[in-house]
């Protein structure tokens, strides 16, 4: 499983996206938001919904969904 993601703004929408890996030339989120390297800033704003729904369902992969969920 994927370490956790660096949580980076895009200068494309202003959207704080989820990256996982080495980042080159171009970045590409777990969103699939593609924006080059050079465009991005760690920062905070408005995280990316689809980030956190991919990164959620990777944790709970990661450690099995019936902990968090309420029975």
């Amino acid at each position: 499983m994927a370490d956790e993601p660096l949580w980076m703004v895009s200068a494309y929408d202003g959207k704080t996206h989820a990256f996982l890996g080495e980042r080159r030339d171009f970045a590409e989120a777990l969103c699939e938001h593609s924006v080059p390297s050079e465009k991005l800033r760690v920062g905070e704003a408005v995280r990316c919904f689809a980030c956190l729904l991919i990164w959620g369902d990777m944790l709970a992969e990661r450690g099995g969904d019936a902990a968090w969920r309420a029975g």
